[in-house]
């Protein structure tokens, strides 16, 4: 195809974005992104989401509770008013409104996943126009009904971005070291991993899914060569039509590298010998805050004259102080400028998960030239080279950490190399324009082929 007709079917092109929400960070990061850049290249672009956090044009929610039964669209109404009066949050008055659908309590009970989200159904009604595909993020959060997944993937060419392997499991997000997703799941060593189930229905739950996806055509992009080794072998197979591998991508007009100098001294760091950032969200279950703590506190105490500053991202907290090392909280950060702020100023990024699949924050660390300490796990390993963009480490273990921070506050020299061949890895790997065109391009065939 010429360069001008393609540009002609951009222009033309409707895509329409579902997600849980419409700003946050992992999935619905990756999913701003890429609807800011196509919009860019001209196609008309729509969200429709779970949960609505601004007033963006073209942005649409499920109407759920529209479509629930009278009694409960009567407990919703009710709860709204008295939430607004009380002062309840919207979840409180969901749970309420739960109390009023005594078959989906009964469900959750047994520990079934939670479908019942009937605003799906009427997804397309919703549109001013039929669009030419649906693009799907993140599935679980309460808010999708996975049972419209045929009817939606023969009505449109449907395409999914796995961002973790919920969709392959009985009812986790991660399986970390368990494998039973592969042949049925059931026997669950770990009800309360994210999403949490009551009971263990999780043979049920992945019987289910695969019912769904035998009958549904799914177009799906893979950040990583390691999930899309797992959709081979798993239920999601039998519903997939063609599978890519196209990373992510970020803003390198944003995420880029500094004067490092310049960065410490606005956020009060020029004293330091080594800076190190993490993320200490405990929403994300995976993280392993402690260890990285427990790491932390033994490099300054192995160098007390030395001065590191961590910080730490994600929450509030009190500064504490280990000799001439001080641990700051700088909170939850709110714009992709004051995150890549954090990156500019910091020597080390600090990510130790037991489980990740593509992670937003080792892309933009390393576009900002800051060396990244990961656990080995997952799709990581496909960001970085070990000893070249920066430093791969076992996961639940503290020791290697230690070891790793201590060569990188003692050898300023490798410090530097490691941070210069990542941003330059960075620049060449994770173009947010790639992934967005890449993708355009995928749009593109499967339209044609349709029509």
């Amino acid at each position: 195809m010429s360069g001008e007709a393609r540009s002609g079917m951009v222009a033309r092109m409707e895509i329409v974005v579902v997600g849980p929400a419409d700003v946050g960070g992992g999935a619905e990061a990756v999913a701003r992104a890429l609807r800011t850049a196509w919009d860019e290249a001209g196609a008309t672009v729509r969200c429709v989401v779970g949960r609505r956090a601004t007033t963006d044009e073209g942005v649409i929610v499920l109407p759920h509770a529209n479509h629930r039964g009278a009694v409960a669209r009567a407990t919703l109404a009710a709860g709204g008013w008295a939430g607004r009066r009380l002062g309840l949050a919207d979840d409180d008055v969901g749970r309420l409104a739960k109390l009023a659908e005594p078959l989906r309590v009964a469900e959750s009970l047994a520990g079934h996943e939670d479908f019942n989200h009937p605003g799906t159904a009427h997804l397309l009604e919703l549109l001013p126009a039929r669009p030419d595909v649906l693009h799907l993020h993140n599935l679980h959060g309460g808010y999708f009904d996975l049972r419209a997944l045929p009817r939606l993937s023969r009505a449109l060419p449907t395409f999914l971005t796995l961002h973790d392997p919920w969709l392959m499991t009985g009812h986790c997000a991660h399986p970390v070291t368990c494998e039973r997703w592969r042949t049925g799941c059931g026997s669950c060593p770990d009800l309360q991993a994210y999403p949490s189930i009551r009971r263990d229905a999780t043979a049920y739950n992945w019987r289910r899914k695969e019912a769904i996806y035998r009958r549904s055509r799914l177009y799906v992009g893979a950040p990583s060569r390691w999930i899309l080794g797992m959709v081979q072998d798993s239920m999601l197979r039998h519903g997939v039509v063609e599978t890519r591998h196209i990373p992510h991508g970020v803003d390198l007009q944003t995420f880029h590298a500094r004067t490092r100098a310049e960065a410490r001294r606005a956020l009060s760091v020029d004293d330091a010998d080594l800076v190190v950032t993490l993320d200490v969200d405990r929403r994300k279950a995976f993280r392993s805050t402690a260890l990285a703590w427990d790491a932390l506190h033994e490099v300054a105490t192995r160098h007390p004259a030395r001065r590191m500053v961590v910080l730490a991202m994600g929450e509030d907290g009190p500064v504490a102080e280990n000799g001439r090392a001080q641990f700051r909280h700088v909170g939850r950060l709110r714009s992709p400028a004051e995150v890549a702020r954090c990156y500019q100023a910091a020597d080390v990024l600090l990510h130790l998960t037991r489980a990740d699949t593509f992670p937003n924050s080792v892309m933009e660390a390393m576009a900002c030239g800051c060396v990244v300490v990961a656990s080995s796990v997952g799709g990581i390993p496909e960001q970085l080279q070990h000893g070249v963009h920066g430093i791969l480490v076992p996961p639940a273990r503290t020791a290697p950490v230690v070891e790793a921070l201590d060569a990188l506050l003692l050898d300023p020299t490798r410090r530097d190399r490691l941070a210069r061949a990542a941003a330059a890895h960075a620049r060449a790997a994770f173009d947010l324009h790639a992934t967005a065109d890449a993708y355009l391009r995928w749009f593109e065939e499967v339209v044609e082929a349709r029509a």
